[in-house]
């Protein structure tokens, strides 16, 4: 991805974002995803020449506390992806510290989406997000590929630690990482058809608790139409990550539409697992 497009996106995104403060008041989500399948898609419209994004919920995933009887497409602007499931930084020194980008020493603790189906299934409770990554473009873009670039970080802190990636046998191989600061690095490669799945971090130099809240999450995506023309855009996804989680109970799913000013419900903290 050149690094232009990179610098120039990450910096109308400063432009207009306070990294310290929420993307969206809490009152303007109205969906909650916390656990089964779903994909984040990304979908090109020709007649407008955009890239578009939405959330597609799978069959029996759970969004606003009840699994959902049908495949469900939501809007990432309102919608929140949740997760109170966390693992630890493993001892990876005969692995050339594969796990360095997390930005955080061994054996401390990250909050976690997982790439894997059974980790996410076996989450406790409900279960945790299987969050897949797709895009729908075959036949228009140069080698039917996509380019999905890490733009902006927001976190509860400020200075909150994400990272993206993929398991690589007992190692890992990390595409996005904030860590060491966000340049034309931080990007991975979609198919134009298809899809797959990461693990996702979110991590605080201050520990857990630090970590817990509202992340704001800024993407960049490009392709090369075969006409030879560059479309690009950015888009956001909002996590809720820790125990502290807004989720309202199904009966009263209304009542949070105030929920800047409803008191949290809590979920049952989860202890620590060990996952690579």
């Amino acid at each position: 991805m050149p690094a232009l497009l990179i610098v120039t996106l990450l910096a109308t995104e400063l432009l207009v974002m306070d990294r310290l403060a929420p993307a969206v008041a809490y009152g303007q989500f109205t969906d909650f995803y916390t656990a089964g399948h779903a994909d984040l898609g990304i979908e090109y419209n020709a007649s407008l020449q955009e890239f578009e994004t939405h959330l597609h919920v799978g069959r029996n995933a759970i969004v606003n506390g009840v699994p959902l009887v049908a495949e469900t497409v939501y809007d990432l602007e309102t919608t929140l992806v949740t997760s109170d499931g966390f693992a630890q930084r493993p001892d990876d020194s005969g692995l050339g510290f594969a796990f360095a980008p997390l930005g955080i020493e061994t054996g401390e603790h990250f909050w976690w989406l997982p790439q894997n189906y059974f980790d996410a299934v076996s989450g406790g409770d409900d279960g945790l997000p299987h969050l897949g990554w797709s895009a729908n473009a075959a036949g228009t873009f140069v080698d039917d590929q996509l380019t999905l670039a890490l733009v902006d970080v927001m976190s509860p802190s400020g200075i909150g630690l994400y990272s993206l990636w993929s398991n690589s046998g007992i190692s890992a191989n990390f595409v996005h990482a904030n860590f060491d600061g966000i340049d034309a690095s931080d990007a991975l490669t979609l198919a134009t058809s298809g899809h797959d799945h990461f693990n996702l971090a979110f991590a605080d130099p201050n520990g857990l608790t630090a970590a817990e809240g509202l992340w704001t999450i800024t993407y960049g995506v490009e392709g090369e139409l075969l006409t030879g023309e560059t479309i690009s855009s950015t888009f956001r996804v909002n996590y809720w990550i820790g125990n502290g989680s807004p989720v309202p109970e199904p009966s009263f799913a209304l009542a949070f539409v105030g929920l800047a000013m409803a008191a949290m419900v809590p979920r049952k903290r989860r202890h620590p697992r060990h996952r690579r």
